[in-house]
């Protein structure tokens, strides 16, 4: 994979994660699967990226109180049950089959994960899911749901709980703070399990992250500019492409 398309690939995932507070695992780990990187070191780049960049955006939101704190730790216990069965079934898999057959349910694995990120989304747009979906089951559910998927995929640390839960807070801007410091903790104890059993590539890191800090300095000043309808629209169209890319990599 040529440098300038990889530094490229990661300013543009870190201008949208800024801009959204997702987008990492659900459009980043699909295009580094077409550009011939194995799962598993797609997966492990994946979690650093993350790291990096959205430690930057969550101490922003941070510092202007933009953090649910109560909120905060109920989401973290439930996901910690979640990261746990997910780091549980990773050892299980990669202990008993080949790592190409590993390779292969991961690549299906995350292909169902961002299939049900996008259900969650239309459905949130077309029947305005996450008002109705209220009480702390629900943020119990989400938890549970973002920890097993994160830890298996790389995917879903941001997207489940802004999908699910967007009525639970006041403001939009809340919503994006809490479940940016959220993804941010959750990444990291992910990233810890996966070290365990998976592989990464420091080259590809590097390269993914010098492009992603020039992507959320980009992020920052764009987002200023942009409607809440020009959100929406860059989110969909995010969550398309990632669908379409997912089922050209497993059709093809």
């Amino acid at each position: 994979m040529e440098a300038i398309l990889t530094v490229i690939i990661g300013m543009c995932i870190g201008m949208l994660i800024t801009l959204t507070s997702v987008g990492s695992g659900i459009v980043m780990v699909p295009l580094l699967l077409h550009a011939g990187v194995s799962p598993m070191y797609a997966l492990g780049s994946n979690f650093f990226f993350v790291l990096t960049v959205k430690t930057i955006s969550a101490i922003r939101y941070y510092r202007v109180g933009e953090v649910d704190a109560h909120a905060l730790w109920r989401m973290l216990a439930s996901a910690g049950v979640g990261l746990l069965a997910g780091l549980g079934m990773l050892w299980w898999l990669t202990s008993h089959y080949s790592h190409a057959t590993v390779e292969g349910i991961i690549v299906w694995m995350l292909t169902i994960a961002i299939l049900l990120s996008a259900g969650l989304y239309a459905a949130n747009e077309l029947t305005d899911l996450s008002s109705r979906v209220r009480g702390r089951y629900m943020v119990i559910l989400a938890g549970l749901l973002t920890g097993f998927i994160t830890q298996t995929t790389s995917v879903g640390s941001g997207v489940f709980i802004l999908m699910l839960l967007g009525r639970h807070f006041k403001t939009a801007s809340r919503l994006i703070g809490t479940n940016m410091v959220f993804s941010l903790l959750v990444s990291l104890l992910a990233t810890l399990g996966y070290l365990s059993v998976g592989k990464v590539d420091l080259t590809l890191v590097v390269l993914l992250i010098s492009g992603g800090l020039f992507g959320v300095l980009i992020g920052s000043r764009v987002g200023k500019l942009l409607s809440e309808y020009q959100h929406r629209a860059l989110l969909t169209l995010m969550i398309a492409l990632s669908v379409v890319l997912m089922l050209m990599k497993v059709i093809g």
